[in-house]
């Protein structure tokens, strides 16, 4: 077993190293394998000790998704926070290994075939229990009772009353942006700071509910389509902004002919509706069902 006070955890990314766009002034670029796993790596290990640990590490990998040898792959140390840099060749010598804030494993073309094969981890929230879009909505449409310094005169009764208020839905957009409030204070003279909270949000949104004449006949939909995220990663201090959207030919009718891509800075890949970060995702674009 692993004992915790003789072992450092350090997360570990799997990358596919790549020749950038021509528009990038970088040698290489990467695309990082979502999300990091976490290693343990002793305490007194040597930098060959950690070396042969994750080259083990990465052969497993390659060999359990029948991957054809030669393999090519990299191990790296002092990679930074969104993986975007090379970072260190980690040396296979008997020196004192220092442990950085993250480590990775570069592999070629490739790892397409790994990224497709290996087990997809669960999106967990940091930023305490998750909730949903529906939840979001229904909140946002509750009806608030107003504070006293907000009372009408009721010429009925002859004295102040509270009021309410309450937010529905008249008409609808063909297409709809939801932006999900990722940052706030616990106070009101509190700092500001991200909310971690996952967010679960559907492919197809029905507002019918939300809105203000339920129920009524109307020739517009109240259906809706995700067709695209931003995501936040990072903090109030300091962050990075990827995308994923539907990308559809040009003559396509309906997003149902379109495909799921990632767009971090100029790389670009495939993706899956599974692939969408619950937690990092910050606005949703939605497009009517006519």
């Amino acid at each position: 077993g692993v004992r915790l006070q003789d072992h450092v955890f350090i997360p570990l990314v799997c990358r596919k190293k790549q020749k950038p766009t021509q528009f990038s002034s970088q040698t290489w670029q990467y695309e990082k394998f979502e999300p990091p796993r976490i290693v343990a790596v002793p305490r007194d290990a040597s930098n060959g000790e950690v070396f042969k640990q994750l080259k083990d590490m990465a052969e497993y990998l390659l060999e359990s998704c029948q991957v054809e040898e030669p393999w090519n792959f990299e191990i790296l140390t002092n990679v930074d926070n969104y993986a975007t840099k090379a970072g260190d060749l980690l040396l296979e010598d008997d020196g004192q290994f220092l442990a950085p804030q993250q480590l990775a494993i570069d592999f070629d073309e490739r790892a397409e075939q790994l990224k497709e094969l290996l087990p997809r981890a669960t999106k967990r929230s940091s930023g305490g229990p998750g909730t949903t879009l529906s939840a979001c909505l229904a909140k946002s449409m509750e009806r608030e009772v107003l504070s006293e310094m907000d009372s009408v005169y009721c010429k009925k009764c002859k004295e102040h009353r509270c009021q309410t208020k309450k937010l529905d839905l008249w008409s609808l957009p063909v297409c709809l942006i939801v932006h999900l409030k990722r940052f706030g204070r616990e106070r009101l003279d509190g700092p500001l700071v991200k909310i971690g909270c996952s967010v679960d949000f559907p492919n197809e949104l029905d507002l019918e509910e939300y809105m203000c004449q339920k129920g009524a006949r109307s020739t517009t939909s109240t259906r809706y389509q995700l067709y695209g995220v931003i995501n936040h990663h990072g903090n109030v201090g300091g962050g990075h902004y990827t995308a994923n959207a539907v990308v559809v030919p040009p003559s396509a009718t309906t997003l149902d002919l379109g495909e799921w891509f990632n767009f971090n800075d100029s790389i670009v890949s495939r993706a899956t509706p599974e692939d969408l970060d619950t937690q990092a995702a910050y606005v949703l674009f939605y497009r009517r069902i006519d």
